[in-house]
């Protein structure tokens, strides 16, 4: 179930408040992404970016869970069919390394990273009138970062066999703190790391396991925080008694919640994850591959 259809259900259940415009979209993805946080790994899957760091730090997807390895590397060059849309990307790129990976121009869609032995692939999708364009943006040099002793210490930070957690030579830093990336460095770092379920529109996926406990306890996190959202702001008292109700309906079921989200040990078998292999396996077979490194 998409966090789409579950406000829409919400928004049907309780129409009173949603005419009152109380049941507010961000606010319900927000407590989707933090219940779904509670069961770690167990319904995480592996993701793939380009984090591009100024001033020390780069901000992290809200989906972001924890890290698998990370590598710091160098853009070295763009190709594309359309040669008229490298200058663009390289524009658009400037634009992103100075201010942040907070990105306004919403025509670009990242995804399918790769790497390889020598190099790393970020191919970017640009929206142009009635097409598609892909260009492709290679990363040479890759070197595997250093955890700070911070993230070090702190186990739920990072995957229990990050490559990271035993390089110790390396120069350079990086620890990352709730969904902020902190670095002694400023460019571009490689991360694969494992993420909360999203469907192909970046909105959060509540997986269905076999009991259902999954999206029990997410519907009772979320309309838990909404009346207490509700109460704090408008003191009405009916709200007060709904976010108690609901309170103790995720307390007691969230045991099971999370026993089921083992049992089921999502993978690749989920809609919206087969969605984004297949669009992986797509863009592979359309690139043209470049034989010799410049």
């Amino acid at each position: 179930m998409t966090a789409e259809q579950f406000l829409s259900e919400l928004r049907g259940e309780y129409p009173k408040y949603n005419d009152l415009g109380l049941i507010d979209s961000s606010s319900v993805y927000r407590w989707i992404y933090n219940a779904l946080n509670r069961f770690g790994g167990d319904i995480a899957e592996p993701r793939e970016m380009i984090v591009s760091v100024t001033n020390g730090y780069a901000k992290l997807p809200s989906h972001y869970f924890d890290l698998l390895y990370a590598y710091k590397c160098e853009p070295y060059m763009a190709t594309a069919k359309d040669k008229k849309m490298i200058p663009q990307l390289q524009n658009v790129f400037g634009y992103v390394t100075t201010e942040s990976r907070d990105m306004k121009w919403c025509s670009c869609d990242e995804c399918c990273v790769e790497e390889t032995e020598s190099h790393i692939v970020e191919r970017i999708y640009i929206n142009v009138q009635d097409r598609r364009e892909e260009v492709n943006v290679y990363y040479r040099n890759p070197m595997l970062l250093r955890l700070g002793k911070r993230m070090m210490r702190d186990v739920k930070s990072c995957a229990a066999d990050c490559r990271n957690r035993w390089e110790y030579q390396s120069p350079f830093e990086i620890i990352v703190n709730a969904k902020t990336l902190y670095a002694n460095f400023d460019g571009s770092i490689y991360m694969r790391y494992r993420a909360i379920p999203e469907d192909d529109e970046g909105i959060p996926f509540i997986p269905d396991t076999a009991l259902g406990a999954v999206r029990s306890y997410v519907e009772s996190y979320v309309k838990a925080k909404l009346f207490e959202n509700i109460f704090a702001n408008e003191n009405l008292e009916l709200a007060g008694v709904l976010s108690k109700k609901f309170d103790t309906e995720a307390r007691m079921s969230l045991q099971t919640a999370m026993r089921d989200a083992k049992m089921e040990n999502f993978r690749l078998d989920s809609l919206w994850n087969i969605a984004d292999q297949n669009r992986r396996e797509s863009a592979i077979h359309a690139s043209i591959w470049p034989r010799k490194l410049p």
